[in-house]
């Protein structure tokens, strides 16, 4: 508690300092000598969040429940949309949240959780400064993925505090971050205790208490979240909401890859190299895929699961829509899908090209050994 306490002290008195740098000496030379993106340029614009949310996230865990903090209890519905990160997660979580009025999590009530009482105050306070620095860092370029503090988010980036979220992208310097995210003494980049992309009952207890305070906030007893990064440990997120329902998106891996490296490489490329960002992705993707090749098999007929090849969702959104809400007995509120490019990012045709070629040159350079498998089990073509 008290290591948490001096954290939190020493946190919020970095606010000011990055925003005075923000206004004083923002400009690239001092950028690098730093070692820090403090404009947001190149995807590390959390690094003005992180102190935030880990100075409310100790008030949540420690003082709250000392002055009167009262439970929160789950709703009894809740349905994540999991799958294949940039296989239209986004538009099926969105179209989900608009077509049965449930409740989401936006980005700042995941950065700032609307906990009960004093919690709701004191958020409210910080809210200025991150509306501040969203509108000056760059983050709303048409030629992002689209960050809004009020936009639908996924849950797991609650994960700031434990060092396995979007904390691992602060930095400038790419030899650095690819040591954080791909380090030598990692055993094993999915599972080990000290990758991002790891998860602990910790972990998905705080995704479970984003959802409560949501649900408590707005009177709601139905969630829909995307807790993307967490798909493959969906069984912990099961055991932690035993009511929770799942919707798993997955389109085909060349398209799939070709969006996600485009991302990396128009947002991140002042955060990772593009061999740290190639090398994720070869090392998340075949698991992600397997994952979903899994859940075809064993679970398609459970009524906790609904599966959306996102071809169909794109031929007739509605229909689909509609089968999943039939088939997982939710509410309906609104009966039409939202437009399918809802929340995705606008690549240069010059970037396109180059993702598309790399995604096609990294399935072949691993079909016989990871890819073919996967393309036979989900029966898209093999790349040309």
């Amino acid at each position: 508690m008290l290591e948490g306490a001096a954290f939190a002290v020493m946190a919020t008195l970095t606010i000011p300092a990055f925003t005075l740098c923000y206004k004083v000496v923002a400009h690239k030379t001092w950028r690098r000598w730093a070692g820090l993106v403090i404009t947001g340029r190149g995807g590390a614009w959390d690094v003005f969040f992180f102190p935030i949310y880990s100075t409310l996230l100790f008030l949540f865990d420690y003082l709250i429940p000392l002055i009167g903090w009262r439970p929160m209890k789950q709703p009894s519905r809740i349905v994540f949309v999991i799958g294949i990160p940039r296989a239209g997660t986004t538009n099926v979580h969105r179209s989900l949240h608009h077509c049965t009025g449930a409740t989401s999590a936006t980005l700042w009530d995941i950065l700032a959780p609307p906990v009960p009482g004093l919690m709701r105050v004191i958020r409210t306070a910080f809210r200025p400064l991150a509306v501040f620095i969203i509108n000056n860092t760059g983050v709303m370029d048409a030629d992002r993925h689209k960050v809004d503090l009020d936009e639908a988010e996924e849950e797991d980036q609650c994960l700031f505090s434990t060092g396995r979220g979007l904390v691992h992208g602060l930095l400038t310097s790419p030899t650095l971050n690819h040591e954080l995210v791909l380090g030598a003494g990692m055993v094993d980049v999915l599972s080990d205790e000290a990758s991002p992309f790891s998860r602990d009952d910790h972990s998905v207890q705080l995704i479970d208490r984003i959802i409560r305070a949501m649900c408590d906030l707005h009177g709601s007893d139905i969630f829909v979240g995307k807790p993307l990064l967490t798909s493959l440990h969906w069984e912990k997120l099961l055991a932690q909401m035993p009511q929770a329902q799942f919707i798993v998106v997955y389109r085909d891996p060349c398209k799939a890859l070709a969006s996600i490296y485009s991302l990396g490489r128009a947002q991140f490329h002042l955060c990772y190299s593009a061999e740290t960002i190639g090398r994720l992705i070869k090392v998340l993707y075949p698991a992600f895929y397997r994952n979903v090749i899994e859940l075809r098999k064993t679970r398609a007929d459970d009524e906790k699961f609904a599966i959306i090849r996102f071809d169909d969702w794109v031929k007739d959104s509605d229909r689909e829509l509609a089968r999943v809400v039939s088939k997982l007995k939710l509410p309906i509120v609104n009966a039409n899908a939202l437009p399918k490019d809802e929340g995705h990012m606008h690549a240069t045709d010059a970037l396109a090209i180059e993702s598309k070629k790399w995604a096609e040159d990294a399935v072949r350079s691993d079909w016989d050994t990871t890819w073919k498998s996967i393309y036979e089990e989900l029966g898209y073509p093999p790349p040309v």
